[in-house]
């Protein structure tokens, strides 16, 4: 099992200042797969409290391909667990310093053994960094878990791969702050919150208490795919409630109950890897709610396959 890697200048800087601090948001730890051509970052379950995250980078974004090694026994993949704030340290620690080289490999250090004998050792896998700069130097281990096993590669592979496209999106990108600064007011009555799309491009969100409740009703948002439109549907002289109720009798509409804290994340990262697109869309099936964040090529205005960043949030069961 081999990997070995010099990070770009964009890679380092991505990392550091948007998608780690994203991961850190959600879970203390990340995991890691690595192959020959995509790295994913992912967080299930297991490193969250119940959100799924997951972003995956074209491997010359994070790092330079003349220098991507990688190889192992099972289809030349390789998945580990780290420490999101570990890492994070590592690679605000080159950037504060100014190198002009980091290099990464996975690589087995010998470490004393737990609850052993004196002197007695026992290796461990580390990922090792080595910077470099006219006037540094570091180097730093970040211990990793070891590296999973054939079954439980392909078991996040099927996970991070599950059907997730919802019928339709709304691109939530024209009213972030407006839906940040509301989701906030929401949070003081309640950890529920109601949300509905509609095809007309309508955002409905809905939180309610004791004798209290709070809604509003974003209006005209983008609806993707485009042939999913449907506008002038619903009759505006209605009031907001009266047009959801319409737009879901007629089907022109999801709705579903989440955690507020679980949202409010998802916008909250927004500002961290600046979007060109928020898509959300609710499942079909009642399981989940899909944001998809989409970026622009850095260098013209096209959209940049080579960066994904997407959330499953659960739903809740208010029937």
């Amino acid at each position: 099992m081999r990997f070995k890697a010099s990070f770009t200048d964009r890679g380092k800087h991505i990392l550091e200042k948007g998608f780690l601090p994203t991961f850190e948001k959600f879970g203390k730890t990340v995991q890691l797969l690595l192959g020959p051509e995509d790295v994913h970052l992912v967080q299930t379950s297991l490193n969250t409290d119940g959100s799924f995250v997951t972003c995956r980078f074209a491997v010359d974004v994070l790092f330079d391909p003349t220098t991507y090694r990688i190889q192992s026994k099972h289809k030349s993949l390789i998945a580990l667990n780290l420490d999101v704030q570990l890492l994070l340290r590592v690679l605000r620690g080159a950037c504060a310093n100014n190198s002009e080289w980091l290099d990464v490999k996975l690589a087995q250090r010998s470490v004393p053994a737990p609850g052993g004998a004196e002197g007695e050792t026992v290796s461990k896998p580390f990922l090792s960094f080595q910077g470099r700069g006219q006037s540094m130097s570091m180097v730093q281990d970040l211990p990793v878990s070891r590296p999973y096993p054939a079954d439980e590669i392909d078991r996040l592979v099927a996970n991070k791969e599950a059907s997730t496209l919802c019928p339709f999106y709304l691109d939530l990108s024209p009213c972030a702050q407006t839906l940040h600064a509301m989701v906030d007011r929401m949070k003081s009555l309640g950890d529920t919150l109601m949300m509905a799309t509609c095809k007309n491009g309508d955002l409905h969100l809905h939180v309610a208490a004791i004798n209290a409740l709070l809604g509003t009703q974003l209006r005209d948002l983008a609806v993707f795919p485009t042939e999913m439109a449907e506008q002038n549907s619903i009759n505006r002289h209605l009031p907001a409630e009266q047009q959801l109720k319409e737009a879901l009798d007629s089907g022109k509409a999801s709705a579903a109950y989440l955690q507020l804290k679980h949202l409010s994340r998802v916008l909250t990262v927004g500002q961290l890897t600046q979007p060109s697109q928020m898509l959300c869309g609710i499942s079909d099936t009642g399981s989940h709610l899909h944001i998809m964040y989409v970026f622009r090529n850095p260098t013209d205005e096209t959209y940049d396959d080579s960066v994904h960043l997407s959330f499953r949030l659960p739903l809740k069961d208010e029937s």
